[in-house]
């Protein structure tokens, strides 16, 4: 008698949703301009190198130092920005790790990562 083999996938889903007490349009800039994030954030987020085309243009390629290779798209008109891993330590680990930033209004964002791990 022959056994069936079922194949799971695990997927991990984060949203979380921060109140920020700062123009909205400013704080979209910060994460889009990749020099003022790690001011912002220095703790986190030490520093970025562009790999290719643009730093500020959707579809650029950048790489954190023994982190992540991550391609990166941007929407102006909704504030959306949003990260898909390409190399680095983290693809040793999951297949697919996307992250997402929206910034909805003058007081709130949304953060939603989406981790397939291997």
């Amino acid at each position: 008698m022959a056994h069936g083999h079922t194949t799971s996938c695990l997927v991990r889903k984060l949203v979380t949703e921060l109140e920020v007490t700062y123009n909205a349009d400013k704080y979209y800039q910060i994460f889009k301009n990749r020099e003022e994030v790690s001011r912002a954030i220095p703790h986190i987020y030490r520093s970025t190198k562009v790999l290719e085309g643009h730093g500020k243009t959707s579809g650029c390629k950048k790489g954190k130092t023994l982190i992540l290779k991550e391609s990166t798209t941007y929407n102006d008109e909704t504030r959306m920005i949003c990260h898909s891993v390409v190399g680095g330590d983290i693809a040793n680990h999951y297949k697919i790790f996307n992250a997402t930033l929206l910034v909805k209004g003058n007081f709130s964002s949304q953060v939603a990562v989406i981790a397939h791990p291997l």
